[in-house]
C-alpha cells in the first residue's frame, strides 16, 4: 500500500511540474490578425476569412476552425510543417461537405502534434451571410435643380439599418457619396447636389440635365449588400417647347420651368452665326407664362429666344413670319 501511495504522489507531482512549466512556457503563436468578420455568400474582397500567426519555431501543426462548442467544422491544415515567421490560414466558410457554415462565431484550434498539445485561438471569426435590413427608407424628391439658389438644390435619402454597415451613392454606376461603416439604429442620410466625378481625379462636375438611376448600396462588414434604386430627374431653367411661332405684330408666347424666384429672357436675331445684342428683352423676370408682344416692323426670319438664371440657360429657335393678308 505504500508503495501504491508513493507512486501515486510522485506522479501527481510530475504532472502538476508539466503543467506549471506549460503555463510559463511562451505561446508557440503571437500577434493573431485574423478577418473578424466576412460573408462567403457576397463574392466580393471580404468572401474568405485569412487567419494570419506568427510562430516562434518549426512546427508540425494541425488547424481546425471550431464553433462556439468546440466541435471540429473544416480542416485546414493536417500535420503541416510550418517555419518560423508569419502564416496565413485561408477559410472559405465552408464545412468539410462543402456546404456554407451556419452564420455565427468560430475559432481557430491548432494542434501541435510534436508536443501533443491544442491551443484554442481566442480570436473570434464571425460568419455572417444576411445582408442588412433597411427601415425608414425614403427619398426627399424625385427631381433636383442643382442651381445654387437654394431651392431643390439637393436629393437627401435617408435610411434605418439592423447593422453597422458602409453606404454609397450611385448615379448611372459612378459612386457619388461614399461613407464610413455607421451604427445601427440610427437615422442615417445621404446628399447627391448633382454632381458626378470627371475625368481628373478629384474633379467634381454638374450632372447635365436629363433623368438618372440613383442607387442606394448599403453593405455590412461582412460585405452583405442590400440595393435600392430611385429614379432622378436633374432639370435647370427649361422652356417648354424647342421651337415657337410668331407673326410681326402678334405675340410669342412661351413657358419657363424652373424653381427660381426670377429669371431673364432674350431673344436674338443671329447674324452670320452671332447674336449680337437682344432684339427684346426682360429681367428679374418671376411669371411662368409670358407673352412678348412682336413688333410689326420686326424682319421676319429665325430667332433665338433664351432664358438664364444663375448661369443656367435655355433656347429654343422662333420663327417670325408676316401675317398673311
Amino acid at each position: 500500500m505504500t508503495v501504491v501511495v508513493l507512486v501515486l504522489v510522485a506522479a501527481t507531482s510530475a504532472a502538476f511540474v508539466l503543467t506549471e512549466r506549460l503555463k510559463l512556457e511562451r505561446s508557440p503563436v503571437t500577434a493573431p490578425d485574423f478577418t473578424r468578420e466576412f460573408s462567403p455568400v457576397c463574392d466580393c474582397g471580404t468572401a474568405e476569412a485569412r487567419l494570419e500567426l506568427r510562430f516562434r519555431r518549426p512546427e508540425l501543426v494541425t488547424a481546425t476552425i471550431v464553433d462556439r462548442r468546440d466541435r471540429p467544422v473544416r480542416v485546414l491544415a493536417s500535420r503541416e510543417r510550418i517555419e518560423p515567421g508569419v502564416h496565413t490560414f485561408v477559410w472559405d466558410g465552408r464545412g468539410e461537405t462543402g456546404d456554407v457554415v451556419a452564420d455565427g462565431r468560430y475559432r481557430l484550434r491548432l494542434r501541435f502534434e510534436r508536443e501533443r498539445r491544442s491551443i484554442l485561438v481566442p480570436t473570434t471569426i464571425r460568419v455572417d451571410t444576411k445582408p442588412p435590413r433597411l427601415r425608414n427608407l425614403a427619398a426627399s424628391r424625385d427631381t433636383i435643380s442643382p442651381d445654387g439658389d437654394g431651392s431643390a438644390d439637393k436629393l437627401v435619402v435617408t435610411y434605418r439599418s439592423n447593422e453597422r454597415a458602409f453606404a454609397e451613392l450611385v448615379v448611372d454606376g459612378q459612386v457619388v457619396v461614399r461613407t464610413r461603416a455607421r451604427e445601427k439604429g440610427r437615422v442615417h442620410k445621404l446628399e447627391w447636389r448633382g454632381m458626378l466625378p470627371g475625368e481628373s481625379r478629384g474633379e467634381r462636375l454638374p450632372a447635365r440635365r436629363g433623368s438618372y438611376e440613383l442607387t442606394l448600396v448599403v453593405r455590412d462588414l461582412a460585405g452583405n449588400e442590400v440595393v435600392e434604386t430611385f429614379p432622378v430627374r436633374v432639370r435647370y431653367i427649361e422652356l417648354d417647347r424647342s421651337a415657337y411661332t410668331a407673326e410681326t405684330g402678334g405675340v410669342l408666347a412661351f413657358a419657363v420651368d424652373t424653381d427660381a424666384a426670377s429669371y431673364s429672357w432674350f431673344l436674338f436675331r443671329p447674324r452670320q452665326g452671332r447674336f449680337g445684342p437682344p432684339v427684346l428683352l426682360e429681367r428679374d423676370v418671376a411669371e411662368r407664362e409670358v407673352s412678348v408682344p412682336i413688333p410689326s416692323d420686326a424682319k421676319p426670319g429665325t430667332y433665338v429666344l433664351r432664358v438664364e438664371q444663375g448661369g443656367r440657360r435655355a433656347r429654343a429657335n422662333v420663327a417670325i413670319s408676316v401675317p398673311q393678308p
